[in-house]
C-alpha cells in the first residue's frame, strides 16, 4: 500500500490518557515543514517521538529506515536485514518516544519457508534486535514509552494457515517486555469473525505507558475502536460513522491531554475527508473542523499535542502540516 495507492492505513500515537476537560471542536494550524523525501510511491510513513518515520526500498520489505524532525532535518536512519534470510517482508513498523524502531513481519529462508518476527532497531540506529514469535504472525505494531510492544495478528500453522494446528482462542492482540518475553495475549481469535480485521490494511494499534489502543473495521462501516490494559481490562468504543455507503479511516491520533482523534474519508464521495474526536464520556465520535488544502488527507500521528497530517493528491505528500487541538 502507498500513499497514491490508499488512504486506508491509519498512522497511530498514543500516550498516557488524561482528564478531558473540554472537547475539541477545531484544530489550530502550528506549522509546515517539507521533508526532503518524496513519499508517493512508499510505505505510508507515520510520526511519534517528534519525527516522521519513512520507510525506503521495495512497498513489502523495505531495507532503509529515515527519521526526519519538526525542522525537516534528518535525524535517523538504520538498515534492516536478517542474517541467513533471503527475503524479509515487513508487515508493520512504528516509532516510539525515545526513536526506538519496532518492526514486525516474516523472514523467508531460500527453500520459502516463513518465520513471524518482531524485532527493535535503536534509536542511534546501529543495534537492532530479532525475536522469532511462531506461530504467532504480528501484522501491526506499536512501541510504549516503557520500550515494550504491543502487536495485532494471529497464529497460523507452518502451512500459512488457520485450519489446523492453531488454538482459536489464542490471543489477537499481545504485549511484548524488550526481551521478548510476552506479557499477556488478549481478545480470543474467535471473538473476530472477518480475518481482514486483522491485517495492516484494516487494522491499526498504538500503545500508551498503560494501555495500547486498537481500531479494526472494514470498508461497510464495521468495527471497533478497543482499548487494552495490561491487566486485561477492555473498554470498546464504536468506530466514527459517515453518511456513506463506505468509508475508509485515514488516520488516527491520541494527544497527550487524552484527546482522541480520527480522519475518515468517504469511498463514494468526490472529494472530502472528515476529522472527528472521540467524546469517551458519550461513547461517540463528534466531527472537528480543521483547514484543508487537498482531496484526501493523512492522519500521520501526534507528539504531544501536537498532530501531523498531509494532503494530496497533486503532491508528493511530503509536506507535513502541524495542529493544535482548539475548542
Amino acid at each position: 500500500m502507498t500513499c497514491k495507492q490508499s488512504l486506508g492505513f491509519l498512522a497511530l500515537a498514543i500516550a498516557a490518557p488524561a482528564a478531558i476537560l473540554a472537547q475539541p471542536s477545531a484544530l489550530v494550524a502550528s506549522g509546515a515543514v517539507t521533508v526532503p523525501f518524496a513519499f508517493e510511491g512508499k510505505r505510508i510513513p507515520v510520526w511519534g517521538g517528534d519525527a516522521i518515520l519513512v520507510a525506503d526500498g521495495p512497498l513489502a520489505s523495505p531495507g532503509n529506515f529515515l527519521g526526519f524532525n519538526h525542522d525537516g532535518r534528518q535525524v535517523f536512519q538504520a538498515g534492516f536485514s536478517i542474517p541467513g534470510a533471503s527475503n524479509t517482508a515487513v508487515d508493520g513498523f512504528a516509532r516510539g518516544a525515545d526513536g526506538t524502531l519496532a518492526l514486525c513481519g516474516r523472514s523467508y529462508a531460500s527453500d520459502g519457508r516463513g518465520a513471524p518476527f518482531i524485532a527493535w532497531i535503536a534509536a542511534d540506529g546501529n543495534s537492532q534486535q530479532v525475536i522469532r514469535t511462531a506461530p504467532y504472525h504480528a501484522r501491526v505494531i506499536a512501541v510504549a514509552p516503557d520500550g515494550t510492544l504491543w502487536t495485532v495478528g494471529k497464529e497460523l500453522n507452518a502451512d500459512g494457515s488457520e485450519k489446523s494446528g492453531v488454538n482459536p482462542e489464542a490471543g489477537v492482540v499481545r504485549h511484548f517486555d524488550r526481551s521478548g518475553k510476552s506479557l499477556g495475549a488478549f481478545i480470543p481469535r474467535s471473538s473476530i469473525p472477518d480475518p481482514t480485521h486483522l491485517t495492516n490494511q484494516q487494522s491499526l494499534l498504538a500503545a500508551s505507558a498503560d494501555r495500547a489502543g486498537w481500531l479494526h473495521y472494514d470498508h461497510s462501516n464495521r468495527g471497533a475502536y478497543v482499548e487494552i490494559s495490561p491487566d486485561g481490562s477492555i473498554t470498546t468504543y464504536p468506530i466514527p460513522q459517515i453518511q456513506a455507503k463506505g468509508m475508509r479511516l485515514g488516520g488516527i491520533a491520541f494527544t497527550a491531554s487524552g484527546d482522541v482523534f480520527a480522519e475518515v474519508d468517504d469511498l463514494n464521495g468526490s472529494s472530502n475527508f472528515s476529522l472527528f474526536a472521540l467524546n469517551r464520556s458519550a461513547g461517540q465520535w463528534l466531527p472537528v473542523s480543521i483547514p484543508a488544502t487537498g482531496r484526501w488527507a493523512l492522519l500521520l500521528g501526534a507528539s504531544g499535542n501536537e498532530l501531523a497530517l498531509t494532503y494530496g493528491p497533486g503532491s508528493s505528500y511530503s509536506t507535513i502540516h502541524f495542529f493544535v487541538p482548539g475548542k
